[in-house]
């Protein structure tokens, strides 16, 4: 986001300075609101987030969602593909995957081969331990665990 407002705010200087007769600014006519650096700021952060999340379309329309309009959503999906290429170029893994990997946390394969025959109770644990709400201590909760 920080990047994305210092880049509205080269590109507002760089209006500024050579007017609307330069072609980026000849839409323009002589108005000084037709850049928005927080339009800049917001780009980037969907940028950023895409990159490291690997996510397009939901995070697009996340942001449409929270800027509330419709003339953002070119900007964002320009911004939010190419990012996500980037990411790919170094790792199809988003960064919630790998924090996933380095904690050692189970991970379910989205490409896992499940048979359709087969009932819950057969892939349920036997073993459940329950843990009362009242009368658990930490030292007791730890132990459970430990076992």
């Amino acid at each position: 986001a920080c990047v994305g407002r210092l880049v509205g705010w080269t590109v507002t200087m760089w209006h500024l300075s050579v007017g609307d007769d330069q072609w980026p600014f000849k839409g323009c006519m002589g108005r000084t609101d037709c850049i928005f650096p927080s339009l800049y700021a917001v780009v980037g952060a969907a940028a950023f987030l895409a990159g490291t999340t690997r996510l397009t379309v939901s995070l697009a329309v996340i942001m449409l969602e929270l800027t509330g309009g419709l003339d953002y959503i070119v900007p964002l999906m320009v911004a939010v593909v190419p990012a996500k290429w980037v990411g790919d170029a170094f790792g199809k893994e988003g960064i919630f995957d790998k924090l996933i990997s380095l904690q050692g946390y189970p991970h379910i394969n989205p490409n896992m081969e499940l048979d359709s025959e087969a009932k819950a109770a057969d892939l349920m644990s036997r073993n459940v331990v329950m843990l009362s709400k009242h009368h658990e201590t930490l030292a007791s909760v730890e132990d459970t665990f430990s076992k």
